[in-house]
Parts: structure tokens; sequence; C-alpha cells
């Protein structure tokens, strides 16, 4: 009896274990795979963390009422949580910092990183854009969320190229992205 309790306690200590941690990176991508297949969508990737203050501006962004039907009907949006601190990582998603790598990410340049896949995993475009304001012209910039005039029409740019959104719309995106610029008031 005592050996057939502490089995069942095992058991049920394995399966909440288990519901509590973060679904693999592999699993959420095969099942990404499968859903933009068959809904002939791509697959935007987001990488986030708890804390990361842009990330939320990101996410509050594509999920504004002026924007959100545009990116749920183009795509099917994965966020995949790193860089967590101490107390969080067990927030985090398995594999999520090798795929960053993958796909071209630098690990020293920060987060919201983000790309986009086509349904069987093609590299479609990234975050990285040539700043032409930057003293290296020829240097990629990261755009994380997009906000100055520049990363955002760097943003429209590569949502024009990996979908279908028209213009009309594409500008209800880029006025959405422009409210992220913090401007300083003038004192």
């Amino acid at each position: 009896m005592k050996k057939s309790f502490a089995i069942i306690i095992l058991l049920i200590s394995v399966v909440l274990l288990h519901a509590q941690a973060p679904e693999t990176t592999d699993n959420i991508l095969k099942q990404a795979y499968i859903k933009a297949k068959a809904e002939n969508k791509k697959i935007f990737i987001k990488f986030s963390a708890s804390w990361c203050g842009w990330c939320k501006k990101m996410d509050f962004s594509m999920k504004d009422t002026s924007c959100a039907k545009l990116f749920d009907d183009n795509f099917i949006i994965i966020t995949l949580i790193v860089d967590e601190k101490s107390d969080k990582k067990h927030l985090e998603n398995i594999g999520a910092d090798s795929l960053i790598l993958k796909y071209n990410g630098n690990r020293n340049e920060g987060i919201p990183f983000w790309f986009i896949l086509d349904e069987g995993g093609e590299l479609l475009a990234d975050c990285y854009y040539i700043n032409e304001k930057s003293k290296n012209a020829n240097k990629k910039s990261m755009i994380g969320c997009p906000a100055n005039e520049d990363e955002v029409n760097a943003f429209i740019q590569i949502i024009k190229r990996t979908t279908t959104i028209d213009e009309k719309n594409l500008e209800k995106i880029r006025v959405r992205f422009r409210k992220n610029e913090y401007i300083p008031k003038k004192t």
C-alpha cells in the first residue's frame, strides 16, 4: 500500500513538473510549420523576456486593434522566451538560444530579436537593416521593436516583401509602430 501511494505521488509530481515546464523550441516549431502550411501563412518568430520593455512594446503593437488582424491573417506568430533573470530561468524555451544563432542572431545585440520563416523553415527575413544614417553605412543595424522612422520603414519593407498586405494596411502598421518612438518633450 505504501509503495503504491509513493508511486502515485511520484507520477503526480512528474505530471505537474512537466505541465509547468515551457514547451521546447523544436516542438513549437514543428507545430508552427504544420499550421503555417495548412493556413498558407509565414511564421513570425520573436524572442522575448519578461523584463524586456521593448519586447512588450512589440507585443502591444502587433496586438493593437489597428493592425492585429493584419498580423494574424498573414503570420503564425511565435514568441520564444530567452535571457531571463535567474529567478525566471524556468520560463525559457529550451533550444531558443540555438535558434537565434541558427538564423543569424547575434546574442550581444539583445531582444526583441525576430525573423520570418516560410512553412518549410527557410529564412525569408530578419530584423536587420542597413541604417543609412549610421557612421558605417555598410553595417547592418538590428530593428528590434520598430520605433523610429528608419526602423519602421525597414520593418514595413520586410512585411511588404513577405506578405500580400496592401499599401493602405501597411500604412496602419506604420502608424502604429511609429507610436513606439520616445520623443522627449521640450522644456
